[in-house]
């Protein structure tokens, strides 16, 4: 589970790497407008992430107790 999740996040990064390298190539005044319209969505990826780390964290301490019980 937890390593898919990971595997995606690297993947999403990496799209947005090859984003950046498209607009580089576009006139200045597209690219502004493209600009702050990619942090938005960034910010929003990075909320994302951090609620999916959170959940992963949980189910950790969840497993790591019910180890715990059956020792």
């Amino acid at each position: 589970m937890q390593q898919q999740q990971q595997q995606q996040q690297q993947q999403g990064e990496q799209q947005q790497q090859h984003l950046q390298q498209q607009q580089q190539r576009q006139p200045q005044e597209l690219q502004d407008q493209q600009q702050q319209h990619k942090q938005k969505r960034q910010h929003q990826q990075q909320e994302q992430q951090q609620k999916e780390q959170q959940q992963q964290q949980q189910q950790q301490q969840q497993q790591q107790q019910q180890q715990q019980q059956q020792q």
